[in-house]
């Protein structure tokens, strides 16, 4: 934890460069009580205010009466996932919301969970790298993701962005975190102090090191040749960047 807190906080740190421990081999024990612990800190720092927003103005352009199709990347726990289908079904939108994530724990643990009914909003999970599930999937009218930028090296970026530009019939949301020592330390010392899970406590300041500053996503934007993608403060230390169409 010193390492991410203490180094110069000008430029992203690369993940290769300072790993977090969820970026290795876990048991899905490790997997699954880890992603539970992180879900506790995303609704107390209000992680799903930003997707949330996102869902509201996209229904403010929405055409037509069809259920919308969703597809989350790096859908982890499946905790954003429950909370977008929980503001759908309050607002009696009809979707259906898909999570995609490599890791073969995700899908396992995201079932497991015991998920309120979502009337006229169902769920699915999906074990896959999220660029070979594009190839044979339906074209979604949104796609987020939560958490997931950070965990790319630099050159991976535009890419990401490109195949979600191409990819979403409606817009996209990309939810992460903004780059800040105080931050950083901030997160570390209320982890500790709440007996979080101890990679929330590890990985959690050295996510902050691998994330974004406003200058950063303008680079990655421009390197993708996107327009009219807007950035946003969505919540306490949350940096945005999301396009409707």
């Amino acid at each position: 934890m010193r390492e991410a807190v203490f180094r110069p906080y000008g430029r992203r740190a690369a993940p290769r460069a300072l790993p977090e421990r969820m970026d290795g081999e876990t048991a899905f024990e490790t997997f699954r009580d880890t992603l539970e612990s992180l879900a506790s800190v995303n609704r107390m720092t209000f992680g799903y205010r930003p997707n949330l927003r996102f869902l509201d103005r996209a229904l403010e352009n929405r055409r037509g009466a069809k259920p919308l199709l969703i597809v989350d990347v790096g859908s982890g726990y499946g905790d954003g996932l429950r909370a977008m289908a929980r503001h759908l079904a309050a607002r009696g939108v009809e979707a259906e919301l898909v999570g995609v994530d490599r890791n073969p724990h995700a899908a396992r643990a995201s079932v497991e969970v015991a998920m309120e009914e979502t009337p006229g909003v169902k769920i699915r999970w999906i074990t896959a790298d999220v660029f070979d599930y594009a190839r044979r999937a339906p074209r979604p009218d949104l796609v987020t993701s939560a958490l997931f930028t950070h965990h790319l090296e630099d050159e991976a970026l535009p890419r990401f962005l490109r195949w979600m530009d191409g990819t979403a019939r409606a817009g996209w949301l990309v939810n992460d975190l903004y780059r800040s020592r105080f931050a950083a330390a901030g997160f570390g010392l209320a982890a500790t102090l709440l007996r979080k899970h101890p990679f929330v406590r590890h990985d959690g300041p050295v996510s902050f090191a691998r994330s974004f500053r406003s200058a950063d996503w303008r680079r990655f934007l421009a390197e993708a040749e996107i327009e009219g993608a807007e950035l946003r403060i969505g919540a306490p230390f949350r940096l945005c960047v999301e396009k409707h169409v």
